[in-house]
């Protein structure tokens, strides 16, 4: 009986039916979830007690989706026996995969600031987005052009974008057996961290990618256990003194969850699987409700709340609809995108 195809595992890569790993589900989840009700909780209009400190440390979801990348995406070319001569196909299916719901946004985005600037009620700058900034958005070249991102959630996606390169080409250094090979890991972790403390760019978070890495060798490559715990702490260390204890910590938390064997729950696994289209959308979809919200109905915590629950409802709504309706067909014109036997 043939094998049964690869299910692409949504925003992170694709992995073998057989090899999928149920906690990644609710991981995803969780880190949607926390930068969500990070953005969502810190509008300074609020006045719910205890909301704004309620959403602190969400900003550490992106941790989580940085370690989680650090493991599927090697995870995931193990199981297809990758080769470097099959980069183009893996950037293909990369880029197959993320950008169609990435674009939806964007256009979303753009279509929201031009019809709400025509409207008679508006009071703010005309509208003006200059192409430039737009196309700039296609190859992840915001920060190199010095233009700003049209949200704040993208510049994560082109950190992502430069990993997935990272990772395509050095694969074969990270599939290596031998002790050698963890020290010589951490060791490009730390340099890059302090030579690149840019935050815009790959270098800076390499220690947060490496939790999963280390998972992945271990989980993946089955290296001994006492090599995976040097190494994780190593990278703990590391990030705690370069980035910060936060994002060691979260770091740390999503390597231990990874190689526990621990299951995902329906409503996370739920969430997981739409945790890319709402991570692209939540921040513009609650701006737009909290913003109109609070001028309609006023302040005081009674309409607060309804404005907070109309912003989560109308975030989610809207992210269901991106992935029915964007990121499920994208996912499958990804899944047909295969490595064929002499790209290997």
């Amino acid at each position: 009986m043939a094998a049964p195809p690869p299910t692409l595992h949504p925003h992170f890569g694709a992995l073998n039916q057989r090899k999928h790993i149920d906690i990644i589900d609710a991981l995803r989840a969780i880190a949607a979830l926390s930068v969500f009700w990070y953005h969502l909780s810190g509008f300074k209009a609020w006045t719910i007690p205890g909301l704004h400190e309620s959403g602190r440390y969400g900003w550490l979801g992106v941790q989580v989706f940085f370690a989680i990348s650090g493991f599927i995406i090697p995870y995931s070319l193990s199981q297809v026996d990758y080769r470097p001569r099959s980069f183009g196909r893996f950037l293909a299916k990369r880029v197959v995969r993320l950008d169609p719901p990435y674009l939806a946004t964007i256009v979303m985005i753009v279509a929201y600031s031009y019809l709400a600037s025509r409207t008679p009620l508006h009071q703010g700058e005309p509208f003006h987005i200059p192409v430039r900034r737009v196309l700039a958005h296609l190859f992840y070249l915001n920060t190199f052009l010095g233009l700003p991102w049209l949200a704040d959630v993208f510049w994560t996606l082109a950190i992502e974008f430069q990993y997935y390169i990272a990772v395509g080409l050095l694969y074969p250094l990270l599939s290596i057996r031998g002790w050698y090979i963890s020290v010589l890991l951490v060791t490009a972790a730390a340099v890059g961290a302090v030579a690149f403390p840019l935050s815009d760019f790959l270098p800076h978070h390499a220690p947060s990618f490496l939790f999963g890495i280390c998972a992945f060798r271990f989980k993946g490559l089955n290296v001994p256990r006492w090599e995976f715990v040097t190494g994780v702490c190593a990278t703990f260390a590391t990030t705690a003194v370069l980035i910060g204890s936060p994002q060691a910590l979260a770091g740390l938390a999503t390597c231990a969850a990874l190689v526990s064997g621990w299951s995902s729950t329906p409503l996370l696994t739920w969430f997981g699987r739409m945790s890319y289209s709402l991570y692209l959308t939540h921040a513009t979809i609650a701006d737009i409700v909290v913003n109109q919200g609070l001028k309609m109905l006023g302040g005081g915590y009674s309409r607060e709340v309804i404005v907070l629950s109309s912003a989560a409802g109308a975030a989610l709504i809207c992210a269901f609809v991106m992935l029915r309706l964007v990121e499920e067909p994208a996912k499958a014109a990804a899944a047909a995108i295969t490595y064929k036997s002499r790209d290997r």
